[in-house]
């Protein structure tokens, strides 16, 4: 596809959108909550990392990379790739390792979307049910970055909670997608930072 047509798809928010060399080059150098300017530069670079990987050879489709923050070894990680709205994060024999591995870890999931959109569903879900995720990153295919940290007051029980009493709340007329949003509008309430 040619780079003037994605650049045409910028504007369809729920579609997928192609990653452009534009789109990896603007990803930003973003003070993440709790990190080091070391651990913040490792992070702007799997950022860019996702989004070539999915560009070269997934067609800009989801690409997931886990990494562990507790080593804070840049080379600890693993790269798991999807369709374009889903990531199986276990299908990654390095990613399973590390979602596996407990306590022993402090993990990091940083994926992109194809659509421009924020958090799924899915993605939130996976955040507040696996203890050892620190974090969960998402970088849109046009290079803009949302993060989630759990912070010491998180409350899992609470988080859990807080996310079935909204999926009960929005009618299921309504998208999934209304759902993350107002998950977000409220995730301070148990201990989750957002930006």
């Amino acid at each position: 596809m040619s780079e003037e047509k994605r650049l045409g798809q910028a504007k369809k928010r729920d579609k997928k959108v192609y990653i452009t060399e534009i789109a990896i080059e603007k990803v930003p150098y973003i003070e993440y909550k709790g990190m080091s300017r070391e651990q913040n530069i490792i992070m702007r670079q799997f950022a860019r990392m996702v989004l070539r990987l999915s560009k070269d050879n997934y067609d800009s489709n989801e690409v997931a990379v886990t990494w562990n923050l507790e080593t804070g070894d840049s080379s600890d990680f693993g790269i798991a790739h999807g369709d374009e709205e889903h990531v199986n994060l276990a299908s990654d024999i390095a990613t399973f390792h590390l979602l596996r591995s407990g306590d022993r870890v402090v993990l990091v999931v940083l994926h992109n979307h194809p659509s421009t959109r924020t958090f799924s569903v899915e993605d939130i879900f996976l955040f507040i049910r696996q203890e050892n995720m620190k974090y969960i990153v998402t970088v849109s295919n046009q290079g803009q970055i949302h993060y989630i940290k759990k912070e010491e007051n998180y409350n899992a029980q609470k988080a859990v909670m807080l996310y079935n009493t909204i999926r009960q709340e929005i009618s299921s007329k309504e998208n999934s997608y209304q759902i993350a949003l107002a998950f977000l509008r409220r995730c301070s309430e148990v201990g989750l930072y957002y930006r």
